[in-house]
């Protein structure tokens, strides 16, 4: 963790610990390769320059970085590629920006269960995901993120539903809550 500007950067390692499955033997080397392999793919956005030399570490803002990893990691769990969560993580960055007292901030503090649901579109020649559709929604009557069950069943062959509440519950929020010296994260 490092201050600039007032603002609280983590290093790869930070947000690997967090990230990481607890339980695994090599989770917190596993998440530190992903996250590398990720920020020179540009699935994750650094606050410094990607490229930082010898000694010098990439930092990464704490929001939203540590969330879209978090998904991220989800999806390589299904054996997502990187080219096909490229247009998911541009769309989780501009969705968190757009998000204000949404389904992040609402699953974050259990306000609301928030989900993301992704529509894989499938080439028919090839049997490979085309590109993906994306909806988010939640259990908030107030918010206007619910639908109607049609509007839950998948467009195309193949979908995949991210509970956020569950993936934000699994974070090491101990972690980050010690090194950034606070008592609750939220």
């Amino acid at each position: 963790m490092e201050t600039i500007d007032n603002r609280i950067l983590l290093s790869a390692k930070d947000v690997a610990m967090v990230i990481a499955y607890p339980g695994l033997t090599d989770g917190l080397a596993r998440s530190m390769r992903q996250i590398r392999h990720w920020t020179q793919c540009d699935l994750i956005k650094t606050a410094n320059s990607k490229h930082t030399g010898r000694g010098r570490s990439r930092l990464y803002e704490e929001e939203p970085t540590i969330f879209i990893a978090a998904m991220l990691m989800e999806l390589s769990r299904f054996g997502i590629t990187v080219d096909k969560m490229q247009p998911l993580s541009d769309w989780f960055y501009e969705d968190w920006e757009a998000d204000s007292f949404g389904v992040y901030s609402g699953a974050i503090t259990g306000e609301w269960i928030g989900y993301i649901s992704i529509d894989w579109n499938v080439d028919p020649k090839t049997g490979n995901f085309g590109e993906p559709e994306l909806r988010v929604f939640s259990d908030a009557k107030s918010m206007g993120y619910e639908m109607e069950q049609d509007d839950l069943v998948p467009k195309s062959s193949c979908s995949t539903i991210l509970n956020v509440n569950q993936i934000i519950d699994r974070l090491n929020w101990d972690y980050i809550n010690t090194v950034m010296g606070r008592n609750t994260w939220a």
